[in-house]
């Protein structure tokens, strides 16, 4: 193909650029049309495994907090919870499992360990995720006290168990720093398709202040 220069259109057709011609640093990002999507799988060295799905961010108190989600696409999920803290002081963080009917209230079981401490909650109607109380001083615009966790699971699907593994770094209501592994199991024969995070009682407290967030990725196997 002849190489043809228009210069009424500032475009040159017929020329093949080789990418050994390239100099390393001429292509940068206002370069690139937005358009131009380059597939994950022609991307070398390159990790799409943690897929984002959702973040939500809590701008005011919440009774409840939940993901709903088919959880069918990936063989395990990832959340994680920023800044989770309590509209009441000293509450514990739940996690419940739902069905296509709505909450099951019964099958969880859940342990903690850290600390010299291993314990198994004693109720079955939710996991709790936290061995101490969490607190929710601040100072001004100081929040002093919430919590950091992190949640792999698995085990959606009906006729399976659904399990989760994770960590929890938190403040107590006496001011000490707390943290415990924290894992989970919920035997059941029909689909999870909901988690719901709640406090034991009252709120979970919302400002924009605040950052607090839940995260959800899918794990890709691919």
């Amino acid at each position: 193909m002849a190489l043809v220069l228009d210069g009424s259109n500032d475009t040159i057709t017929g020329l093949q650029i080789n990418s050994s011609n390239i100099v390393d640093g001429s292509i940068v990002n206002a370069d690139i049309n937005s358009s131009a999507a380059i597939a994950s799988s022609k991307l070398s060295g390159v990790s799409n495994n943690l897929v984002h799905i959702s973040t939500t961010q809590i701008t005011s108190d919440v009774a409840t907090f939940t993901f709903s989600n088919s959880f069918n696409q990936y063989l395990s999920y990832k959340i994680i919870g920023i800044n989770i803290r309590p509209e009441q002081d000293a509450r514990d963080l739940y996690l419940r499992c739902q069905d296509s009917g709505g909450d099951l209230t019964s099958a969880h079981k859940s342990i903690v360990h850290g600390g010299g401490t291993e314990y198994t909650h004693n109720q079955n109607s939710e996991f709790r995720l936290n061995y101490n109380s969490i607190g929710n001083a601040y100072s001004g615009s100081h929040l002093e006290e919430m919590a950091f966790l992190e949640l792999n699971l698995s085990g959606f699907a009906a006729n399976h168990s659904f399990r989760y593994t994770g960590l929890i770094s938190y403040s107590g209501s006496d001011t000490n720093a707390r943290g415990q592994a924290i894992m989970g199991v919920c035997v059941r024969s029909e689909a999870i398709v909901g988690l719901k995070f709640f406090m034991d009682s009252g709120s979970i407290a919302g400002g924009s202040n605040y950052g607090s967030y839940f995260i959800l990725y899918g794990v890709n196997n691919a």
